[in-house]
């Protein structure tokens, strides 16, 4: 699972627009879009037989990209889009 956030501007519809595929060199990782920056604030809570709990921590607003990466195939499938804002700050 990979999880990105989005650019100011950025939809769910330009993720599911995006072609991941390097039609150039298949054996290269899937390419991403620029309007995508990496989310690294997840960690394992939790690993049992076959279940892996992860704990995420978002620490500024915006809309966050959930994805499904295959490492062996290189393929990506997108899964949904999750909108954070700070509640307080309302």
């Amino acid at each position: 699972m990979r999880i990105c956030r989005g650019d100011p501007g950025a939809t769910w519809q330009d993720v599911l627009d995006f072609d991941f595929r390097d039609d150039d060199d298949v054996d290269e990782d899937p390419e991403w879009p620029t309007f995508c920056k990496a989310f690294r604030s997840m960690s394992i809570v939790s690993a049992e037989k076959d279940t892996l709990v992860y704990e995420l921590s978002f620490s500024r607003d915006g809309l966050y990209f959930f994805m499904w990466e295959e490492n062996e195939s290189n393929l990506v499938w997108p899964c949904g889009p999750l909108m954070v804002v700070d509640v307080a700050a309302e």
